[in-house]
Parts: structure tokens; C-alpha cells; sequence
């Protein structure tokens, strides 16, 4: 049997269940296809080797490099040790702008086949000089260093050059690269890379992850004070890009005209200083009881909102996938989002969404105003047709296996 190995930046913890790495390590392990092993960044909360799902898991240091000497020098080693202790037939490198330049650079030396995958080509800093509006930015398609002929074009500084060498070269060496949204292949083509090498493959998702959850009566009680309350939820980085302060001036808007809704807005960010500032604001203006800031969900209390929520917004400039709006539809929430690709890959307009306009904070008003007066008959329409696109990235579904799989 051929061995695969599967790395990731993400770290394998529950929050990451529906992930495409783990959903897909999963499926091939237990359908006996491939004997699957994954490898990830070290943390120490978690033993360097354990299980998961009884697929070996690695947890190692240096896995992936930086840029500076010294780490690249210890990811080599790393990585050197970890190939020749597996011995893959295959090397599956999720999220490819993850530094494992030095992995990838091994496995081709080894004859081992190598695969990549993004959602978000634009998350890339070379690319656009703002991560955060990067559709509203030129590409700077001259900037991506990957052979001898850009190296020597390019008019940085050697260091620099070095630096952009080794984050880019993989794109353009690796057998394969896969894309779970549409909208990256005409950035592919801008820098350069062979579209001959590019796949685009739907995002795949267990939902037996979501619907097998149950609710504790603990986490019922703690959000007692939901109940009889319209719920606007979202959960994201607190980074401009996913429209963090979009959903905020929604909320503000809203909340001063409305007394029975409720915002939550859900993060891990670890940045106490922003978080200090949203919720200043937020007292600011009185509604400390209308806006509510957590920090680092469970599990069960993220599905637990989903479930609760009457609304998902989800202002994002920018989306590799949208993963949230698929877990929100699936666990019957209306979606309201921001027109953006990815996003509207699969969110269509009036049918199983609303979208509006990127950044326009008044349009988002007016379809969150709209979603909370849908009649019962509107509601279920619009959340009926979520389910079916949800059904459609569902890895046991007979459709995605014969489509995809």
C-alpha cells in the first residue's frame, strides 16, 4: 500500500475537524487506500507522537522553516530525518504558502511526488501590498521569484531575493496543486504558474463532525440569555480581511434600532489590546448587553452558536473558502455575506444567501434588516437551498465521489 503523508500548518485539535486535510486523511485511511501519516509544527500541549482517528500523527520542531539561516539549516534536518524514517510515496503539503520549502525541496530530490494545496493564493505578501483589501490592490505579478531568470530580473536585495526564492519555488516544482476555489486560477496565471499543473477540487467536508455534536446542558445555560433574541453570529481571526469591524458597524447600526437582537462575534485572537478597544467602543456606545465579544470557543459551544444563531454574517473582504458559512448553512442559519470570490462560488443571491456589496456597510444593514423580517415560508425557502449547496462538499456524498474522488 502507498504511503501518504500529510502536512499541515493548522495543527490537528478539534477546532480543525472539517478541514480538508483531516477530512481526506480520514476518508483514505479508513477506506484502506492509502496507509496515511501526518506531520505537523510542534506544540506543547501535545505529545510529539500520538493518534488521531488511529492515523499516526507527528508533532515536530523546525518542521517548518523561516527565513533566517539557522532555521532553514534545522528545518533541513528535520525534514531529512522525517523522509527517510516514513518513506513516502507521496508528500500532500496543505496551505503551500506554509514554509516547508525545505520539505518539499527534499522530497523531489527523493523522487517522492509532491502535491499542494491553497485556498487563498492573495493571503501571500508578494503578492499584494495589503493582505486585508488584496481585490482592491493591483497584483504585483513581476514580484514572485521561482527560477534563475526572476532571481536575476528582480531588483531587490540579495537577502530579499533569497527569501522570495525559497517561498515560491515549490509553486512551480510540485507535481500538483490544488485549489478548493475557482477564483485562484487567473491569479495562477498572472505569476506564472503551469496551469497543467492545477486542479481545482471542491472543498471537501464530513459533516458527521457537525451533526453528530451533542449540547451540553452546561453550555444551555450559559447562553440562556439567547433565548427569545434574533442572533447574529460570526467567527473569524480579528483581521481586517475578514471584516471583523464590517460586522461591527452592522451591529451598531442595527442594535440601536432593534431591542431584541443580539451580535456575537467570536474570535481566538490572542491580541488583548484590540479586543480592549472593540469592547471601549462597544461600552461607548451602550450596548455591552446587545454586543458580545468571546474568546476561543469550544467546539461544542461554536456548533452550539451556529444552532442558535438566526443569522451568520459574514463580511469578509477576502476568502480562500468561506469555510464558516458552510458549517452556519448546514446547521440551519441564514447567510449573509459579503460579494467576494470564493464566497460566491457558492453563495448565490436571493437563492440560499444574501450578499452584498464588498465593504458596503449600508447594503449589509439593509439584507440583515431584510433576513430578520423573513416570513417562515422565506426563511425555510433560503435555508433549504443552503442545505443542498452544503450537501454538494460532502466527501461520503455519491455525487462529490464520483465527481471528485
Amino acid at each position: 500500500m502507498k504511503k501518504l503523508l500529510i502536512v499541515t500548518p493548522n495543527g490537528f485539535e478539534p477546532r480543525y475537524n472539517l478541514f480538508p486535510e483531516f477530512t481526506l486523511g480520514r476518508k483514505l485511511s479508513m477506506e484502506n487506500k492509502f496507509d496515511i501519516i501526518f506531520a505537523t509544527s510542534y506544540n506543547k500541549n501535545y505529545k510529539i507522537f500520538s493518534k488521531y482517528y488511529d492515523i499516526p500523527i507527528y508533532r515536530l520542531p523546525y518542521l517548518f522553516d523561516g527565513t533566517r539561516l539557522i532555521s532553514v539549516i534545522l528545518s533541513l534536518i528535520m525534514s531529512l530525518v522525517l523522509l527517510l524514517l516514513l518513506r513516502p510515496n507521496i508528500l500532500f503539503v496543505n496551505h503551500f504558502r506554509s514554509g516547508t520549502h525545505c520539505l518539499v525541496l527534499l522530497a523531489k530530490l527523493f523522487r517522492i511526488k509532491v502535491i499542494l494545496s491553497e485556498a487563498g493564493i492573495l493571503h501571500d505578501e508578494y503578492i499584494t501590498d495589503d493582505r486585508d483589501r488584496p481585490l482592491s490592490n493591483k497584483i504585483k505579478s513581476k514580484n514572485i521569484i521561482y527560477d534563475y531568470k526572476t532571481f536575476k530580473s528582480h531588483n531587490g536585495k540579495f537577502i530579499d531575493k533569497i527569501q522570495n526564492y525559497l517561498r515560491h519555488w515549490k509553486w512551480y516544482n510540485a507535481d500538483k496543486i490544488l485549489f478548493y476555489s475557482k477564483h485562484n486560477v487567473q491569479y495562477a496565471k498572472l505569476i506564472g504558474m503551469d496551469l497543467n499543473r492545477i486542479k481545482i477540487i471542491r472543498h471537501y467536508l464530513n459533516f458527521d463532525f457537525l451533526i453528530n455534536e451533542k449540547t451540553s446542558q452546561e453550555i444551555k445555560n450559559k447562553y440562556s440569555s439567547l433565548n427569545n433574541k434574533k442572533v447574529i453570529f460570526l467567527i473569524c481571526q480579528l483581521k481586517k480581511r475578514k471584516g471583523y469591524d464590517i460586522f461591527l458597524e452592522v451591529a451598531k447600526s442595527i442594535c440601536q434600532k432593534r431591542s431584541d437582537t443580539i451580535f456575537i462575534l467570536a474570535s481566538g485572537s490572542n491580541n488583548k489590546g484590540l479586543i480592549q478597544s472593540i469592547n471601549k467602543d462597544i461600552n461607548i456606545n451602550g450596548l455591552s448587553e446587545k454586543i458580545k465579544i468571546l474568546h476561543k470557543l469550544s467546539n461544542e459551544e461554536r456548533n452550539y452558536l451556529y444552532k442558535k444563531c438566526d443569522i451568520y454574517l459574514m463580511p469578509s473582504r477576502y476568502e480562500g473558502f468561506g469555510l464558516p458559512a458552510i458549517e452556519a448553512g448546514y446547521n440551519d442559519s441564514l447567510i449573509v455575506a459579503s460579494d467576494v470570490p470564493a464566497l460566491n462560488e457558492f453563495l448565490i443571491n436571493e437563492k440560499n444567501s444574501l450578499l452584498f456589496e464588498n465593504e458596503n456597510i449600508e447594503e449589509a444593514v439593509v439584507k440583515v434588516e431584510k433576513a430578520l423580517s423573513f416570513n417562515n415560508k422565506e426563511k425555510n425557502a433560503m435555508k433549504n437551498n443552503m442545505i443542498k449547496t452544503c450537501k454538494e462538499f460532502d466527501i461520503n456524498s455519491e455525487v462529490y465521489l464520483s465527481k471528485y474522488f
